[in-house]
């Protein structure tokens, strides 16, 4: 029994790496290949998480105010694991809108297609909100990133070893069965420019 059990979990998991695969490989073609290749990245990552792991003080479970999410944003994420950021540029993905509330993100994308989607810095833990435009009103999900990995809240949900690579995922694979969420076009940052400038000049 435990070896059928053992044996469906590789396959689930060789299926998993080849949706990351594929997913990825369609980031490089709309972005032009301006990126760094796989296996700089994962070098990247193992440098980061090796940095992260000796210079993390240990965090309270919730973030005690917006300061403390700003502090944890841009000197662990940002700066150890790259977070929301491009890897070549540096400048802040298109899909990263910063401190933005529920309200807003809704107003932003209501004049979008479904699919259209935002990434915001939750106030309430270490982590994110994904704000997405679905055929018949906006969803919130919110991300998991108060270990080395980042994850939806819930159970079944697949743990990815960087913020991007779960939106690549779910780029291609939907969030929830039932609801069929992809995250398909970033949200224009136009008009909330200045919120994002003030974060990262913080």
């Amino acid at each position: 029994m435990w070896k059928e059990r053992e044996r469906k979990a590789k396959e689930a998991e060789r299926r998993i790496r080849e949706i990351a695969r594929q997913a990825r490989q369609e980031h490089l073609k709309t972005t032009n290949g301006l990126t760094t290749s796989a296996s700089v990245r994962q070098k990247q990552r193992s440098v980061a998480f090796a940095f992260s792991n000796r210079n993390n003080k240990r965090r309270a479970n919730k973030p005690s105010d917006r300061s403390a999410v700003e502090e944890w944003f841009l000197n662990h994420e940002v700066l150890v694991k790259g977070s929301a950021v491009d890897s070549e540029t540096g400048q802040p993905l298109p899909w990263f809108h910063g401190f933005i509330g529920r309200t807003q993100a809704e107003q932003l994308l209501e004049n979008y297609v479904p699919g259209t989607f935002l990434v915001r810095l939750s106030e309430r833990i270490w982590g994110y909100a994904i704000s997405l435009r679905s055929p018949d009103r906006c969803k919130h999900f919110l991300i998991d990133a108060a270990g080395s990995s980042y994850q939806f809240f819930g159970a079944g949900h697949l743990a990815h070893s960087s913020l991007s690579d779960l939106i690549l995922y779910h780029k291609i694979s939907p969030i929830t069965s039932t609801g069929q969420e992809l995250l398909v076009y970033p949200c224009p940052r136009d008009s909330n420019v200045s919120n994002v400038q003030q974060l990262f000049e913080a």
